[in-house]
């Protein structure tokens, strides 16, 4: 496992969000991270690929799947942010950043509930590192005067529904979700809604590698791409 230290000094990655151009030329005009502010902002943990891919949904009548690319699991929502302070929320990611055990499934289940489905999730059981790393994150966001959103639950929304959806269409999309028995996640990261995309399209401003997956309740350690 890697060491405090050595975590406090994790690489701190910020991907290109704008594709079409070189990397280390100046943000273009029409890029996220050349906006004076970044809208909606969170933190949270990325899944590795396998989980994702065993996660991802197919959209259906009635219902919106979230892509696999954009499924996250929020540990504090922030809102929007002048990019200056964005940037300095980035910063305080590497020393948070820490080896998390697969989180085991709870269940999948529509929110608020089966009678009124508006958004399905995967949840999952919270273990210590998890909890600590939201109390640390949350502590530190306060002490700078942002927000942290609503009280932490573990979980991943999988889809949307719209408000015609039927009972039927709802519960077979629960019904026919093969999630895995284990959530894994491989960096914590700060996204922003893209401005110019629809809704629940994110950009990454920045992520940083976790370290090690520790792969189950037994603690082994295991890396997974």
């Amino acid at each position: 496992m890697t060491s405090a230290a050595n975590d406090a000094q994790a690489p701190m990655h910020f991907p290109d969000p704008d594709p079409g151009r070189a990397s280390g030329d100046p943000a273009s005009p029409a890029s996220p991270a050349a906006a004076l502010h970044w809208q909606r902002c969170f933190v949270a943990l990325t899944p590795v690929r396998a989980t994702a891919e065993r996660l991802a949904l197919a959209s259906g009548p009635g219902i919106r799947a979230v892509h696999p690319a954009n499924l996250h699991l929020t540990l504090a929502f922030i809102g929007d942010l002048p990019a200056e302070l964005g940037q300095e929320v980035a910063r305080t990611l590497p020393s948070l950043a820490r080896p998390l055990r697969c989180l085991p499934l709870e269940a999948i289940e529509w929110w608020p509930d089966s009678i009124r489905p508006r958004v399905l999730v995967a949840t999952f059981t919270a273990n210590d590192e998890l909890l600590a790393l939201v109390d640390h994150l949350r502590t530190r966001l306060a002490q700078a005067g942002l927000p942290t959103g609503n009280a932490f639950r573990a979980h991943l929304t999988l889809a949307r529904a719209s408000r015609r959806i039927t009972a039927e269409a709802a519960a077979s999309a629960a019904r026919h979700a093969d999630p895995p028995t284990h959530a894994c996640f491989t960096a914590l990261t700060l996204y922003a809604t893209r401005p110019d995309g629809p809704a629940g399209q994110y950009w990454q401003a920045a992520s940083i590698p976790l370290g090690e997956v520790l792969a189950g309740p037994d603690g082994v350690a295991r890396h997974i791409p």
